[in-house]
């Protein structure tokens, strides 16, 4: 996960002279990071289809599925660890362009549409790929899901907006479905106190989820006030889901 803020900062640095004077503070990041990414190329997988995934990097299953004697695993890698993974693959490519990069990122997209549900006029998705529906992958977690669907539609690749509405319906009709209150997962089940959804709050560009907004600040602010750990100022997480919030509001006011 921390190799996603990694690669943001070095695009940003990259993309604005202004901000030079930093570079040389994080110049050996893109060493450490270009490793880190290299370091799971043993676990890729491509498919029939034209898409590809991750097969998670654990000793659980037969050893015939790995090329390199190292590495051991079975299932599909789940997708909030794939798609944090490509989000920091997503970045550094924007600076550090390789061909290799951009084919692996619209294959990683082409697999999350492949597997999702797109029934009822809807984005639904499982934590762990399978055969079989289960839950849904729970609202936190599917944060960078999400955060991925909206860079990939902004960069041109696999998604467009108009999946991206079909995601900010079920925000509406599923995530929402019981009123005030988020539910825990996407199918629309174990209503809760999911900080995460303020990661969600950007669909509320869409009419669907418009009336949202209100109702995820609300939660947010509840969370802050009542001393939520993740708001104590010990951790990052509180301060992503502050400013995705933030962003949101400006999207809607301009």
């Amino acid at each position: 996960v921390i190799l996603w803020p990694m690669t943001r900062l070095l695009n940003l640095l990259h993309a604005h002279p202004e901000l030079a004077e930093f570079k040389p503070q994080v110049h050996g990041w893109i060493g450490w990071a270009e490793a880190a990414l290299a370091s799971h190329d043993d676990e890729w997988i491509e498919f029939p289809d034209g898409s590809g995934m991750h097969i998670e990097p654990y000793g659980k299953g037969p050893r015939r599925v790995y090329t390199h004697p190292a590495v051991t695993g079975s299932r599909i890698n789940p997708v909030n660890r794939e798609y944090f993974y490509t989000l920091a693959l997503m970045e550094f490519a924007r600076f550090h362009r390789r061909p290799e990069y951009i084919r692996k990122i619209r294959m990683n997209a082409l697999f999350f549409k492949n597997i999702s549900d797109w029934s009822q006029d809807r984005w639904v998705w499982e934590y762990e790929p399978s055969r079989y529906p289960a839950c849904g992958e729970d609202i936190d977690h599917a944060g960078c899901q999400v955060e991925f669907a909206h860079q990939c539609a902004r960069d041109g690749i696999v998604f467009t907006e108009a999946d991206l509405e079909k995601m900010a319906v079920t925000l509406a009709r599923n995530i929402y479905r019981l009123g005030d209150v988020p539910c825990g997962d996407i199918r629309g089940y174990h209503p809760g106190f999911g900080i995460g959804i303020a990661l969600w709050s950007r669909l509320c560009r869409f009419p669907v989820a418009r009336p949202l907004f209100p109702h995820i600040e609300a939660l947010i602010a509840t969370a802050v006030a009542e001393n939520h750990p993740c708001f104590d100022g010990t951790q990052g997480w509180g301060i992503r889901l502050l400013t995705a919030l933030e962003m949101t509001r400006r999207t809607m006011e301009s």
